[in-house]
């Protein structure tokens, strides 16, 4: 097996998401890879929580990508990797498209994502990281989410 040289942990930012980093972070110092955290802001401006509304002397895009690179920030320190790149960014489409593009993009050989239970009707929706599995040419690792 070839040894990773950029390892991209694509994260929504929820609680969930923790695990994929740690072990995200400990993937990339076992093969000494580069590390990038992205988080993608999907559709934006709709289907913002009224946490995320700026201020009105703020502009929302850039609020946004603020909002998103601290807790990305944190997420980092919390998983041991402070020294990864962060990316955040904007979709119009769905994320695990603007996941796909940024790790072609980019050259990431293997994508860590966070997997949600979902129960009931969105159970049947197809998740991010069976997209990202489905589509991916290279590795990806679902990490499960964190237990309760």
């Amino acid at each position: 097996m070839d040894p990773y040289r950029h390892i991209l942990c694509a994260t929504d930012l929820s609680a969930d998401g923790s695990p994929a980093c740690e072990r995200a972070a400990a993937v990339a110092r076992c093969f000494d890879a580069r590390l990038t955290l992205l988080h993608v802001v999907e559709f934006f401006p709709e289907d913002r929580s009224n946490d995320d509304i700026a201020p009105e002397d703020v502009d929302p895009r850039d609020y946004a990508q603020r909002r998103a690179r601290e807790r990305l920030a944190a997420l980092a320190r919390d998983a041991g990797c402070a020294d990864a790149e962060l990316v955040v960014r904007f979709a119009s489409q769905s994320s695990w498209h603007e996941i796909l593009d940024y790790a072609g993009a980019q050259g990431a050989d293997l994508i860590v994502v966070s997997e949600h239970e979902h129960g009931g009707l969105k159970a049947l929706v197809p998740t991010t990281a069976r997209h990202l599995s489905a589509h991916h040419a290279s590795d990806v690792l679902v990490v499960p989410a964190a237990a309760p």
